[in-house]
């Protein structure tokens, strides 16, 4: 997520909060501005023309901030929620709903949405605008991903020693061509295929993740790139990136999505409709560079490896996983041994940063910052994390400094907004939300 903070001025104060009775507060987000991004937008679907997926991108987009919840949008909805003002349409996103760089539905419409302030750089505002028309428009492009995905492995050290290899590899097949390019290929794919077999039934997953969000990062990049040189720079850069950051379990398919498509644009074959029924993106790129994988993955692995560093990388894992280790024994403590509070849920929806997060082998994922709404109301966690047990049945915070009178209850690094009809009650030592 690529934000930064845009400024308003008082006059488009009054133009925002126009038909709105009661309002005083200053709204952040420029008419001006979003107009123009828009606009932007609008002239790379244009451009594009439906030639990379034979549709066009543009579709029903909404900028939300993130603070006073003000939309602008780039069409009207079905239902007069949002008021037209100029060529935008203007309102108030509803308290019940999470605010994310995803899709939702309001007014009968449903949208591309993403939350304000955005970067300054055009190309990175553009980029992540285009990523999320993207995901809405992807059922209709055959390119679904049902039933979701889980990637908890990615927190082990093996995959994660072999997801940087293969990375490493891929970055050096970008960089080259012709042989060279072909035998960088197959170290990845080599790399790709051992790691996988170190987690039985993890390609599933994986593959789901790529599909999903790498080849929106990959449509992004590729329809606001003015050329192949700056579309290689920002691959490149995101791999770098993403290589530093501390978790790759919800973040590691943007980037190996990103690199398989630029490399099956690469070969010149087609491949866009094959991946409609194609899972794997890694045996589309074997298939369109005529790969064969080692008889031996894991003996091979080992060997070119070292060509990329292994050793290296692989104590840098190890120092990781030590670390790794003593947190995950303070959390498992923070949300089973000490006071908690237990919500059950039951309709979720939930916006958190794919960076800030961690898994809990046999527990869950604690998301150090998130947004959760469910029947029972909105809980906004921003320290001190928050635990989703597996299959999501469960979230859990820690009672710490909790003040559990009325409506709207905090604790420690979080909020809760309790919807009508629900209370927050104590039970023995720990705190649950149920109805009243």
């Amino acid at each position: 997520m690529k934000l930064n903070m845009i400024i308003l001025s008082a006059t488009l104060a009054l133009l925002l909060f126009q038909g709105l009775k009661g309002s005083c507060q200053k709204p952040e987000i420029n008419l001006v501005e979003a107009t123009g991004y828009f606009s932007e937008v609008k002239d790379l679907t244009d451009k594009d023309n439906g030639v990379l997926w034979g549709k066009s991108l543009w579709c029903p987009l909404m900028l939300i901030d993130r603070n006073t919840r003000q939309v602008i949008a780039n069409e009207p909805d079905r239902m007069g929620l949002l008021k037209q003002n100029n060529d935008v349409y203007t309102g108030i996103f509803p308290a019940e709903k999470i605010i994310a760089n995803s899709t939702t539905d309001l007014g009968g419409v449903t949208w591309a949405m993403v939350g304000l302030p955005l970067d300054a750089d055009p190309y990175q505002r553009n980029s992540l605008l285009i990523h999320e028309m993207f995901h809405l428009l992807q059922p209709t492009l055959g390119l679904d991903v049902r039933g979701g995905y889980s990637n908890g492995h990615m927190e082990q050290m093996n995959a994660r020693i072999f997801l940087k290899l293969e990375w490493l590899a891929l970055e050096k097949a970008v960089a080259s061509a012709g042989k060279e390019r072909e035998r960088a290929i197959k170290d990845a794919l080599t790399f790709r295929e051992y790691r996988r077999s170190l987690f039985p039934g993890a390609d599933t997953n994986e593959n789901k993740f790529e599909k999903h969000e790498g080849l929106a990062e990959y449509t992004g990049n590729k329809l606001t790139a003015t050329s192949k040189q700056e579309l290689t720079q920002h691959l490149i850069s995101e791999e770098k990136s993403y290589t530093k950051s501390e978790g790759f379990v919800r973040t590691f398919g943007y980037v190996s999505g990103f690199f398989y498509a630029f490399l099956l644009d690469e070969s010149g074959k087609e491949w866009k409709e094959e991946i409609r029924s194609v899972d794997d993106l890694g045996h589309l790129t074997a298939k369109a560079y005529s790969i064969k994988l080692p008889v031996d993955p894991a003996a091979t692995a080992v060997t070119e490896g070292k060509k990329y560093n292994l050793d290296e990388i692989s104590e840098m894992e190890l120092a990781r996983k030590n670390d790794n280790d003593k947190l995950n024994q303070l959390l498992v403590e923070r949300f089973t041994n000490k006071p908690i509070v237990v919500f059950d849920l039951e309709e979720m929806h939930m916006g958190f940063n794919p960076a800030g997060l961690k898994v809990l082998e046999g527990y869950g994922t604690v998301y150090f910052t998130i947004t959760i709404s469910d029947n029972w109301g909105v809980l906004n966690v921003t320290k001190g994390g928050c635990l989703v047990t597996d299959k999501n049945e469960k979230a859990i915070i820690s009672a710490d400094g909790i003040q559990p009178e009325g409506t709207s209850i905090e604790g420690r690094g979080w909020t809760l907004k309790l919807k009508d009809g629900w209370m927050i009650e104590k039970d023995g030592e720990n705190w649950i939300v149920r109805r009243r």
